[in-house]
Formats: C-alpha cells, structure tokens, sequence
C-alpha cells in the first residue's frame, strides 16, 4: 500500500478587485487626503492523507492574507502597509493544487467582506495617520 502525507504550504499573489478607499481628514485647517489599497495574496495547505487504492482524508486549508498599504497624497508621508488582515479563510476537501480555481472564486465570492474590513482598517488607523500629519509638519517647521 502506497501512502503520502503532506502537510506543505503555498502562497500566491491574486488580482481581485478590491476598490481603493479614500479618507479625508481635517489637519489644522487643511484636508490631507490618504488611500487606503488592498493587495490580497492567498496561502494553502495541504493537510491530510492521499491512498492510492482507496480515497484519502485530504483537505486543503486556506487563507486570504490581505495587506492594506496607506498612500498619503502630497505629503512626505512615505506609503506604507498598515495592517494586515486574515479573516477570511476556510477549507475544502482535496488536493490544494487541484482546487486553486475553485478557492480564487470563493476568494473573490468575499471581495465586499473584504473591501469593509479595509474601510474598518482606515478608520481604525485614523489617529496614528493624524500623528504621523502631525509630526512631518513639525519636524518640518523645525527644519
């Protein structure tokens, strides 16, 4: 009897559509405009055992890993990634590699999922984006 264990992990860069989300915020009587963009890549694993004479208990574990980077518009503020998101994740009996398709549609089934958790990142990053205004301008009235 044949038997294979795996357990191995993969990683992949995928072009879903996920929309930029603007903020404006009020910096000492002025708007400082940022946007907020999400690059969403997806991990699997393969967990379980394939049989060659009968069926095996594989399952394919996977993960969407969304990086949300900030870009503020006319400040010295270099872009930065601010948060990294993994809420949505799941897992589908088979083989990883076989199932790719079918995990980029489920992924992609989640776009608006995924579009709110970035407004809820930009918000959640509204004070630190305010300190970090903050700061440039005063070490630029410093200078």
């Amino acid at each position: 009897m044949f038997l294979t264990m795996t357990a191995m992990m993969a990683a992949s860069i995928m072009a879903i559509p996920i929309a930029s989300h603007p903020v404006t915020i009020d910096h000492k009587g002025r708007n400082v405009s940022a946007r907020y963009d999400a690059s969403v890549s997806i991990e699997t694993r393969q967990i379980g055992v394939a049989m060659s004479i009968r069926p095996g208990t594989q399952r394919c574990s996977w993960r969407a890993v969304v990086k949300v980077g900030r870009h503020v518009e006319g400040s010295s503020l270099p872009a930065r990634i601010v948060a990294t998101d993994t809420s949505q994740q799941g897992s589908i009996a088979g083989d990883c590699r076989q199932l790719r398709t079918n995990i980029e549609r489920e992924v992609a089934r989640r776009a608006p999922a995924i579009q709110q958790r970035v407004a809820a990142i930009a918000e959640q990053d509204r004070d630190v984006l305010l300190a970090e205004v903050n700061s440039t301008t005063t070490l630029a009235g410093n200078g």
